[in-house]
């Protein structure tokens, strides 16, 4: 008996499970290992207890998650057109039928500029400064970008804030700060303006004509024959923009009365861009 008693004990001495101990207990109650059976079984659920893992946090409250409606631009509506006039709100409908990207900019004096890409390789980005300059340069004022390939700007309708570009009216001629013309004229023609030599001057139209002249005599006689060959392109209101290396865009030097820095200061004036690369 004695040794049916030592040999179960010994087949399960090291386990942790406390139905082996018990049935020890059960059948040698007064056995030489009941004492150990029995403090066996006291520890067994204190060390199941201690390896539990802990359980989880309570979740947080999250707030609902708010679905904003998708809002749809709404298409330009000429009639709808803030600081313009019944005839050139009705002028609009050119600006319409244009190819993208285009651009439709406003100003609060009651001025306009609308610019498209034409034949030309134009960006969004591109039409979008040339139709800023051109309307701030008659508006005397920042002016607002209303309208991109004939959808509104702003949401619901809203006038957005006015959109300012930087206009260079004197100091060292740099190609990329030419205003009107197309950012592919920027990038060959002016900069092959800016290495012509003397005596020379470029003549520019809001509308983004453009000429220059080299190699003559004197400044002044460079003045004259720019501002000739650009009224061959415009009729009015081309502009010397620079003489040799210096900007003097001061709208004093312009060829007849037009869209220029005097004309084109008047009430109504709208610009169209045809797009050139003479």
């Amino acid at each position: 008996g004695v040794d049916k008693e030592a040999l179960y004990w010994e087949s399960i001495k090291d386990s942790n499970n406390s139905a082996f101990y018990q049935a020890y207990l059960d059948q040698f109650p007064s056995g030489v290992f009941a004492g150990l059976a029995r403090a066996k079984l006291a520890a067994i659920p204190t060390s199941r207890t201690a390896s539990l893992p802990s359980p989880p946090p309570p979740a947080t409250p999250t707030a609902p998650v708010v679905v904003k409606p998708v809002v749809a631009p709404r298409a330009l509506d000429p009639a709808s057109v803030p600081y313009l006039s019944e005839s050139q709100k009705a002028s609009l409908g050119g600006y319409l039928a244009a190819a993208s990207p285009k651009a439709l900019v406003i100003g609060s004096a009651g001025h306009f500029a609308w610019v498209s890409k034409g034949n030309t390789d134009s960006t969004r980005e591109d039409v979008q400064r040339r139709a800023l300059e051109r309307c701030q340069f008659s508006n005397r004022t920042p002016c607002v970008l209303y309208s991109v390939d004939g959808l509104l700007v702003g949401a619901n309708g809203a006038v957005p804030p006015p959109t300012p570009v930087t206009l260079r009216m004197s100091g060292v001629f740099v190609a990329a700060d030419v205003p009107f013309v197309s950012q592919t004229a920027r990038d060959t023609k002016m900069l092959e303006y800016a290495g012509a030599s003397p005596h020379k001057a470029l003549a520019i139209h809001i509308s983004g004509a453009w000429t220059y002249v080299s190699k003559r005599n004197t400044v002044e006689e460079a003045k004259t024959d720019a501002l000739e060959r650009c009224a061959k392109l415009r009729n009015q209101g081309c502009l010397i923009y620079a003489a040799d290396d210096e900007v003097v865009l001061n709208g004093r030097e312009t060829s007849n009365d037009g869209v220029g820095a005097k004309a084109g200061r008047g009430k109504g004036i709208g610009v169209r861009v045809i797009e050139e690369d003479q």
